[in-house]
Formats: structure tokens, sequence, C-alpha cells
């Protein structure tokens, strides 16, 4: 696992689950609507727990601690074909020989999130024009809800300093296909026995760098091995 930490010196969906150890409401207003639970630490300091980070008020240091959050969420695949980048969907298929009566498909035509993600996010602009070596031959797996939450925390701790700390499975660099089933501790089809199993891939660390400096001043450590 390798871990990226930021520290002060694109239209992505809000992170959700967050916690606040601050006494005023994490609803940011006069009563505790959207408050999951809250209690007191041992120390006498109240905590309370909200479903969105946007509601645990930005008005003083944030510290995020993240361990296997990132590979926890939506991932999207694509491939650069002779007509430009397409999403890889998930179509049925009814073929008596199919293990998962699943199976991956290119889209025919570009797909919102081809634009917005590839095209107009500013995150991967050495991807809208792929060298003739690497045309038709390359992929690529981003996590929007991933940036959304890095982009939010680096936002935080530019506006009221803190630091957080992202522990996960990755490598700074994209993957192409690292998307896998897990069940049972063992690996398996990302379509094998939909609902039944954990869904995971590996975390691209550079484009959560990326996120930060496009979207804070706060500074991006890492990410460093755990050896």
């Amino acid at each position: 696992a390798t871990g990226t930490q930021t520290q002060h010196e694109p239209a992505f969906p809000a992170p959700s689950m967050a916690s606040s150890s601050v006494a005023n409401s994490v609803s940011g207003g006069g009563n505790d609507v959207g408050v999951l639970a809250e209690g007191v630490s041992r120390y006498g300091v109240p905590v309370k727990w909200a479903p969105a980070l946007s509601m645990v008020p930005a008005d003083a240091p944030t510290i995020v601690l993240a361990n296997e959050y990132l590979d926890a969420l939506p991932v999207h695949q694509f491939r650069h074909t002779k007509d430009g980048w397409r999403e890889i969907l998930v179509e049925f298929d009814d073929s008596p020989s199919s293990p998962h009566h699943l199976q991956f498909v290119l889209a025919p035509r570009v797909t919102p999130p081809v634009t917005a993600y590839i095209e107009r996010s500013g995150l991967y602009n050495h991807l809208k024009n792929p060298t003739d070596q690497q045309r038709g031959e390359i992929g690529i797996e981003i996590c929007p809800m991933g940036i959304a939450a890095v982009q939010e925390v680096a936002r935080r701790i530019s506006q009221c300093s803190g630091a957080a700390l992202f522990v996960d499975y990755g490598q700074n660099g994209p993957y192409e296909d690292s998307l896998m089933a897990i069940r049972n501790h063992k690996q398996h089809h990302p379509l094998y026995m939909p609902g039944e199993c954990d869904l995971t891939y590996q975390v691209d660390f550079s484009v959560l760098q990326r996120t930060v400096a496009l979207s804070s001043d706060s500074v991006c450590y890492g990410p460093v091995t755990q050896s």
C-alpha cells in the first residue's frame, strides 16, 4: 500500500461520510439536521458524524485519516480507439457459455463521463491526443468520487490549515484495468456474483497530486510505500 499526504503551505460528485469534533452543528445551522450520530470523546470533546463532508464546518483546521477509503469508491474505465476515447460499459450476456451473464462492451459513441473527466476536467490533458504509438492501445481508470474527496479536503486545508493522510493500494500513475471483485479473501472477475462481492481497484496517486495542485494551494507529499 502507498500513501499520499496533503498539508497546507472539476464537476465531480461530493464525498460522503465525515465526522466533526467541533462543538457547533455539523449542518452549519442551529440544529443537528442530518447528523447520523453524536457523542463525547474520553477527553470531553463533542463528536458528531455527518453523511457528507460538506456538512462539516470548514472554519477550523481539518485532519483526515483515510485508510483504504479511495479503493472502495466507484471507478470508470475508458479505452482509446480509432474514433477517440470510449467508456467501457456493462451489458447483459445471454450466451449459455457466459459464466457471469454480463459482459464489458465499448460505448458506441462519446458518453458524458468522457467529456467531463478526460476532455474538460484539466486532469487528463496529456491523454486528449495520444501519440501514434499509444493510439488504440491505451486504457485508463478514473475515480470521480475519489478525486472529489481529495479536492474537497485540499480546499479545506488550504483555507484553515490541517493535514490529510490517504493510505491505499496503488501507484504513482494510472492503471488500465485493475478493477476486481473480492469474495472470501479471493480475487475474482469484476462481474462475478454481482452484489455478493466487494469491488475494488488500484489507486492512481498521480491524479490526486494534480487535483491538489489545481484546486488549492495545499502541498502534496508522496506517495511513499509502507516499507
